[in-house]
């Protein structure tokens, strides 16, 4: 994959990064730094390289797609912390700011041992918080499994919306495990 599909700058550079995959029709491309501020990018997808399940070429064009990175300056941020019990300590908690308009997940933090999170680079708007221990330490909620068993990541949702304003960070979020 890495040779197939490329992040470039508007100047044609590489974007040096990882490929995730949250599932096979979902590849994640993670950048090594932040990408820069009200940047253009392309993403350029050589489909003549990639091959499906059954080893048969993808499609034989260079497709690419643009886009422009936003500005920081039209972007705030939650912080706020968790409370959980100690059985609950010891593994990542990984909180979610969750658009009230789009109910998709929009950033999130990683609180640390004291419980402080903040999540960063959020649009203005309304949004719900979502939290889960990260006991497999892979970075997505875990639902668990019956054959074989598995519990699934405890998970809280605190359904009161915030509001996110440009340039301010909404403080003393609170989101609590029970």
């Amino acid at each position: 994959m890495p040779t197939s599909i490329f992040l470039l700058t508007g100047k044609k550079d590489t974007v040096n990064g990882r490929w995730d995959f949250q599932n096979l029709l979902q590849p994640v491309f993670k950048p090594d730094s932040i990408l820069a501020k009200g940047a253009s990018y392309q993403i350029e997808v050589n489909e003549g390289t990639l091959k499906t399940l059954w080893g048969e070429q993808f499609g034989d064009s260079v497709r690419i797609y643009s886009f422009t990175t936003i500005d920081w300056a039209e972007l705030g941020e939650i912080e706020g912390t968790v409370e959980c019990p100690d059985s609950l300590k010891g593994a990542p908690i990984v909180v979610e700011a969750v658009a009230v308009q789009s109910r998709r997940v929009a950033g999130r933090g990683v609180a640390d041992s004291t419980g402080a999170f903040l999540i960063p680079f959020l649009p203005e708007g309304q949004y719900t918080l979502q939290a889960f221990v990260d006991r497999n330490k892979n970075g997505r909620w875990d639902g668990g499994r019956s054959v074989p068993f598995r519990w699934a990541e405890p998970i809280t949702v605190n359904p009161d919306p915030l509001r996110v304003r440009k340039r301010w960070t909404t403080q003393g979020a609170t989101i609590r495990f029970y």
